[in-house]
């Protein structure tokens, strides 16, 4: 991928179980080859039936995940989420890292397209840390916040969680944009 620099590899595909923010059953799918015992807790792991993926996309409407202890060999100091429901980031990491369980930490990040045109007082809100753990031990997946509060969030346990995705960093449940026929995105990292 070109954009933002350049450099960057595809290395996920997912799209949602339902594509409906009211329920919590609304897991990405597939998920990366997590070790999910390196960041959840061994109850909440039973919930999660998300299928993992070992095969990577070949493009950008292809479902898959390469195998997540590859990732750090590609890249691991910068990532972009591109969807086709929210809006683009490119992020840089700092302490936190989307390549290794359980790193939570800072990020640095700008919106680089804008989809969000039901909140234009959002239009440059982005997040400041990436996590791996959820407040107080339960864990849902891998979500990026914005001063504690959910932005987005890599949800894989719809038992115990909700998915947020929201453009303002609000932690908001209900900031999806509406009528999208074929909800993808994608993680690029270099």
């Amino acid at each position: 991928m070109v954009t933002d620099g350049g450099g960057f590899t595809l290395v996920w595909t997912f799209t949602f179980t339902k594509y409906d923010i009211q329920t919590g059953a609304n897991d990405i799918t597939p998920r990366p080859s997590w070790k999910l015992n390196k960041f959840m807790h061994y109850l909440d792991i039973q919930d999660v039936i998300v299928p993992v993926s070992n095969k990577p996309p070949t493009s950008e409407d292809q479902l898959g995940a390469l195998k997540f202890k590859y990732w750090k060999l590609i890249g691991g100091n910068a990532f972009i989420v591109k969807s086709n429901f929210f809006n683009w980031i490119s992020c840089n990491e700092t302490t936190g890292s989307i390549v290794e369980e359980g790193v939570s930490g800072s990020i640095k990040c700008n919106v680089i397209k804008y989809l969000s045109t039901e909140l234009p007082q959002c239009s440059t809100v982005t997040p400041t840390s990436l996590n791996w753990f959820e407040n107080k031990g339960s864990i849902c997946g891998m979500y990026l916040m914005r001063y504690n509060l959910a932005y987005m969030m890599f949800e894989v346990n719809s038992l115990s969680c909700w998915p947020i995705w929201d453009a303002c960093g609000e932690g908001s449940k209900a900031r999806l944009l509406k009528d999208i026929r074929s909800p993808r995105a994608n993680v690029y990292i270099r």
